[in-house]
């Protein structure tokens, strides 16, 4: 900003503009995370859970996917058993908030034309949602560590600062706070690819 007002080309100017907004963006994002990972805790232990029908969010999160267009040409699919019940006890805006940064995680690492699979299968008295990707997948050494926060690892061709290195911290903390489980595990079908896991337990019924 300060070299802004001693130079007087237009092209190096806009140039600089450029570069002041893109770390304005960043470190909005970076205090936004900041902030909502600093009082999530409180805010869940608060919340008044609701029914939440996680199918019914899953397939509104791929079908506006599918309207925006994804990029690169990579395919989303959702697989659910119809007669499954898929209800938890919970809060929809923080939910959505977990899949929502899986469903980018997986965007940001698929190749070109790649396929993310997401599924939602009751075990149990549990929900298991899993969102798989066919990219680089985590290393089984790092697999608890890319849920601490601030740690990043993102793919050579996204843009530094696009993430905060706090998403898949804060969506532990949510997937905490509603008594599941997030993790990482080994996909059985390639060699290639992350599969990340959330469990939610299934809200009990009501006559």
């Amino acid at each position: 900003m300060e070299g802004l007002s001693r130079v007087k080309d237009p092209a190096l100017q806009a140039q600089l503009l450029a570069i002041v907004r893109d770390d304005v963006h960043r470190l909005d994002r970076l205090l936004s995370d900041i902030s909502e990972a600093s009082r999530l805790d409180a805010q869940l232990s608060r919340a008044k859970f609701e029914p939440v029908d996680i199918a019914a969010m899953i397939d509104g999160l791929v079908a506006q996917r599918d309207a925006r267009g994804v990029e690169r040409g990579i395919r989303l699919r959702f697989d659910r058993n119809p007669d499954d019940r898929t209800i938890i006890l919970g809060e929809g805006a923080r939910l959505e908030r977990v899949f929502e940064n899986l469903i980018d995680n997986a965007l940001s690492f698929s190749p070109d034309a790649g396929l993310i699979a997401i599924s939602a299968i009751r075990e149990g008295e549990d929900l298991v949602i899993r969102v798989e990707d066919e990219g680089p997948g985590v290393p089984e050494d790092a697999r608890e560590d890319v849920f601490k926060r601030f740690h990043s690892v993102r793919p050579d061709s996204e843009t530094f600062g696009q993430h905060s290195g706090l998403g898949l911290a804060i969506a532990r903390t949510i997937v905490d706070g509603h008594q599941g489980a997030i993790f990482v595990e080994s996909r059985e079908d390639r060699l290639d690819g992350a599969r990340f896991v959330v469990r939610l337990p299934l809200a009990e019924l009501t006559e």
